[in-house]
C-alpha cells in the first residue's frame, strides 16, 4: 500500500474539521521549527512550549504525516527541519490528466484546470460540492463511488471506466490514490485519463489479426495488405522469410523492394486500373533483391473499396516466378544463340552430352570445306582437324576431363579469360588451307536454367597472321615499359589474358611489392595490395558497362577519350580509409589489335577531403530544402536541372532516376512560358514577392499551374544558373 502526502492545501476554501484539540500548540511548535532550520531535538522543544516530552512527540508526528515538518538522524540524536515541500496545487495544472482531490466525506476539495475544462465548469461549481450531486459522468460513475471506500482505508485502485461525452463514447484510464491533508485527515485523489484513441486502435487490431491468423500464416505464398500511401498494415511470414525482413521492420513502413522503372510505370497503370467495378488483377514483373539479384515475381492484387467507392487498401498475393522465367528464356535464348553464332565469321560448332554434333555455322563450313547437312548428328568433328579420329578439345570438356588436357594438348593450353569454364588451345593444323593455319581453339560449356550441363560450344580463330605480329607486339610492350617505368604516377600493364607485363617504379613505392614479384602473376594477384583479396580492378573492366564497373565499388566512373577514369575506396596500409583515383585503358598493336591494359593509380585522400569541407554548407543547404513542404530545385545557366528536392520531383512526376539521366526546362514548360523561363534564367534580378505564374508539363504530358520564385546563382561576378520554389 502506497500512502501519499499532499501538503499546501491553504489555498483550498473548505474549512477542515481539525483532527486535534489543541490547534494553537500544534501551531506554536510549527512556527518553532520553521524559526530554528538548523533543527530541534524533543527537550529543546518540550522545554520552549512548557509540554511535557509524549504530547511534543504526538504533534510532531501530526506534522511530519501532513508533510509540513521533517526528521533527521544527527549522531545519536533526531532533529526536526522545517519541510521544503513544493505544493502540490502548484504543479498539478502542468498535469494532461483530470485530478480530482475528495475529502473523507466525499466532498471535492480540489480540482485542476484539465479537469474544469473538461466538464465545462468553474471552481465553484464544483469545490465543497459532494461527488453524488455533481452532473459529471465521470466522477457519477458507480465504480468510482465504490472504489473511493477502498482508498480512503489506505488501499490504491486502478479501473478503466466507458462513460458518454457529448453523446460519444469515451474510455478513460482512472487511478484511485490514497492521500493525507494539512490537517491530517485522509482523502482521495482520482486521476483520469482519456485512452479512447489506444482503445480504437488495439481494437482495430485485434480484427485485423483475428480475420487473417487462421488462413494467411500458413501460405507459401507471400501475403500483404498496405494502405494506398504504400503503409503497409499487414504480411505474413512467408513475405518477411522471401525479402530477409522483421515484420517489425515492415509493419507501419512503406517497404518496397527496388523495381526497375519501366516495371513501376506498369505497376503505376495495373493499380490505377483497379475500380469498384473491377478490383481485382494480376500482374508479373521483375524486382531487385537486397544482394542485387534479379526476381520475378507474380501478384494477385485486389482494391478494398468502402460503400462510397473510396479507396481503403489493397490485398496482394504474390508467388516468385523466377525458375518459370529461366526455362522460357532458356528455351529463347538457345534459339537466339544459334541465330548469332551462324552469323559469326568466326567458325563454330556445338555438341551435346553425346559428343553429337547439333550446331555447325557457315564459317566453319567455309573453313573446313565439310558441309554442315553432312555433319549433324555425328561424332566426326575432328575431321576438322586431324587425319583420324582422336578427342578434341570439346570432347575432353563434355567428359568433364580437364586434368587429361595436357595429355593432348601439352604446352598449347590455358585457361581462357573470356568466359568463365573456358579453355583454350594454340596449336599450328597443316592441313588446314594451303599451307597450314594456326588457331586458337576456344571451348565453353553451356548450361542449362538449372545449372546442368548440357554441351560444349567451340570456336576457332586464325591467327595465322597475328603469329607474325607477336614481335612487334613484344616490342612495343618494351617501349612502353621505358615509357613508365620512371613515371610518378603508379603504373602497371597486364596482357589481354590479365598478367602482368609491367610494375613501374611508383607502383613499387605504392604497394611496397617489387617489380620482380609481381610481373608474370595473374588471377587478379595484383588487386591484393590494394583490397587484401582477389577482385576485379578497373584495367579488368574496361570493356564492361558502368553498371559492372559499380557493382565492383568504382565511383565517379567518366571516360576521357579511350580512358576510363574511376574513383574507389580502400583501408590503406596505415589502416586509414584512402580514395584512390584510377584511370584505365586497352592497349593495341600498330593494326588496332587489342594487346593488353594499362592503369594508372593515385592516392586522392586528400583532394578529397578538401572538397567536403567546402560542400558541407551546401550539403546543409540542400537537407533542409528537402524537409520543405514546396518544391524547391537549382539549374545551371543552360536550363539543365542540377539538383531538385523530393518535393519538386513528385509535383512533375519525374524520379532520382530522371534527374540523374538529365532533365532540362526545355522538357518542363512549352510556348511563351518556356522563353519568360529563359529570360528569367539570364536575368541578374530575383523573382517579385509573389513569383511568376507558369503553366508547367509533367512528365506523362499533362498540364499544370505553378508559381516560381527564384534568384539568381552567381559566382565571381558571373550568373551560374538560378535556384527557386515552385508554389502550387
Amino acid at each position: 500500500m502506497h500512502k501519499y502526502i499532499f501538503d499546501g492545501q491553504v489555498e483550498m476554501k473548505r474549512k477542515f474539521q481539525p483532527v486535534i484539540t489543541h490547534e494553537n500548540e500544534l501551531t506554536t511548535i510549527k512556527d518553532l521549527i520553521s524559526e530554528n532550520p538548523e533543527g530541534l531535538n524533543i527537550k529543546q522543544i518540550s522545554e520552549f512550549v512548557y509540554m511535557n516530552r509524549n504530547s511534543v512527540a504526538k504533534y510532531l508526528n501530526m506534522l511530519m504525516m501532513s508533510g509540513q515538518v521533517e526528521l533527521r538522524q544527527v549522531g545519536n540524536s533526531k532533529l526536526y527541519y522545517p519541510s521544503h515541500r513544493v505544493p502540490v496545487s502548484s504543479i498539478l495544472n502542468f498535469s494532461s490528466e483530470l485530478v480530482v482531490f475528495i475529502d473523507q466525506h466525499h466532498d471535492v476539495v480540489q480540482v485542476n484546470n484539465p479537469f474544469l475544462e473538461f466538464a465545462g465548469i468553474s471552481e465553484d461549481d464544483i469545490i465543497d460540492h459532494g461527488i453524488s450531486e455533481l452532473d459529471i459522468p465521470v466522477l457519477n460513475d458507480p465504480s468510482i463511488q465504490r472504489s473511493i471506500e477502498r482508498v480512503l482505508e489506505g488501499t490504491d485502485v486502478e479501473s478503466e471506466i466507458v462513460v458518454k461525452v457529448s453523446g460519444v463514447v469515451t474510455f478513460f484510464r482512472v487511478n484511485l490514490i490514497p492521500i493525507v491533508f494539512d490537517d491530517g485527515s485522509n482523502g482521495a485523489a482520482v486521476f483520469l485519463r482519456d485512452i479512447t484513441d489506444q482503445k480504437h486502435v488495439e481494437n482495430a487490431l485485434n480484427e485485423s489479426e483475428e480475420r487473417y491468423r487462421n488462413i494467411v500464416e500458413t501460405q507459401t505464398e507471400f501475403i500483404t495488405r498496405f494502405l494506398p500511401d504504400g503503409t503497409h498494415i499487414f504480411v505474413n511470414e512467408a513475405y518477411c522469410r522471401y525479402f530477409g525482413k522483421m515484420r517489425e521492420e515492415i509493419i507501419g513502413s512503406k517497404f518496397r523492394p527496388k523495381i526497375p522503372p519501366e516495371e513501376m510505370l506498369r505497376l503505376k497503370h495495373h493499380f490505377a486500373a483497379l475500380t469498384p467495378q473491377n478490383p481485382s488483377a494480376s500482374i508479373e514483373h521483375r524486382v531487385f533483391m537486397s544482394d542485387g539479384s534479379e526476381r520475378w515475381q507474380m501478384w494477385s492484387d485486389k482494391a478494398i473499396f468502402d460503400r462510397k467507392g473510396s479507396l481503403i487498401e489493397y490485398q496482394s498475393v504474390g508467388r516468385d516466378t523466377t525458375e518459370n522465367k529461366k526455362n522460357e528464356d532458356a528455351f529463347q535464348d538457345i534459339e537466339q544463340m544459334f541465330n548469332i553464332l551462324q552469323a559469326s565469321p568466326f567458325p563454330t560448332y556445338v555438341i551435346d552430352q553425346d559428343h553429337r554434333i547439333i550446331f555447325w555455322n557457315r564459317a566453319l563450313e567455309a573453313l573446313s570445306g565439310i558441309d554442315a547437312g553432312s555433319m549433324l548428328g555425328t561424332r566426326q568433328h575432328w575431321k576438322v582437324f586431324y587425319r583420324t579420329d582422336r578427342p578434341c578439345l570439346s570432347d575432353l570438356l563434355v567428359d568433364n576431363a580437364r586434368d587429361r588436357i595436357h595429355e593432348w594438348y601439352a604446352g598449347k593450353y590455358t585457361e581462357s579469360c573470356l568466359a568463365d569454364e573456358a579453355c583454350e588451345v594454340v596449336d599450328y593444323f597443316p592441313d588446314l588451307g594451303d599451307s597450314g593455319k594456326w588457331l586458337r581453339i576456344t571451348s565453353v560449356p553451356i548450361t542449362g536454367s538449372s545449372g546442368e550441363s548440357v554441351g560444349v560450344r567451340e570456336t576457332l580463330e586464325d591467327i595465322s597472321e597475328n603469329k607474325g605480329a607477336e614481335e612487334k607486339v613484344k616490342e612495343l610492350e618494351n617501349q612502353f615499359l621505358q615509357l613508365t617505368a620512371f613515371l610518378e604516377e603508379s603504373v602497371f600493364t597486364v596482357d589481354s589474358c590479365g598478367f602482368v607485363t609491367s610494375w613501374n617504379n611508383a607502383m613499387e613505392e605504392l604497394t611496397g611489392i617489387a617489380a620482380k614479384d609481381m610481373i608474370g602473376m595473374g588471377d587478379y594477384e595484383y588487386s591484393i595490395p590494394f583490397y587484401k583479396s582477389r577482385r576485379p580492378l578497373l584495367i579488368n573492366l574496361i570493356f564492361d558497362s558502368m553498371d559492372e564497373m559499380e557493382k565492383n565499388g568504382y565511383t565517379n566512373i567518366r571516360k576521357e577519350g579511350c580512358v576510363i577514369v574511376a574513383e574507389s575506396r580502400i583501408n590503406g596500409q596505415d589502416g586509414q580509409n584512402r580514395i584512390l583515383l584510377a584511370r584505365a585503358a586497352p592497349l593495341h598493336d600498330d593494326r588496332g589489335r587489342h594487346f593488353g591494359a594499362f592503369e594508372s593509380i593515385r592516392d586522392i585522400t586528400m583532394e578529397r577531403y578538401n572538397e567536403t569541407i567546402l560542400s558541407q554548407n551546401e550539403d546543409k543547404y540542400k537537407e533542409l530544402a528537402e524537409m520543405l513542404p514546396i518544391g524547391a530545385y537549382e539549374m545551371d545557366k543552360t536550363g539543365h536541372i542540377v539538383w531538385t528536392n523530393s518535393k519538386a520531383l513528385d509535383l512533375f512526376g519525374y524520379t532520382e532516376n530522371d534527374l540523374k539521366s538529365g532533365i532540362n526546362i526545355y522538357q518542363l514548360f512549352m510556348g511563351e512560358d518556356r522563353k519568360k523561363m529563359i529570360d528569367e534564367l539570364k536575368s541578374n534580378e530575383k523573382s517579385p514577392e509573389g513569383g511568376f505564374r507558369y503553366t508547367a508539363l509533367k512528365k506523362d504530358g499533362t498540364s499544370f499551374q505553378i508559381r516560381v520564385r527564384s534568384v539568381p546563382v552567381i559566382s565571381d561576378g558571373m550568373i551560374k544558373g538560378r535556384r527557386g520554389i515552385i508554389l502550387t
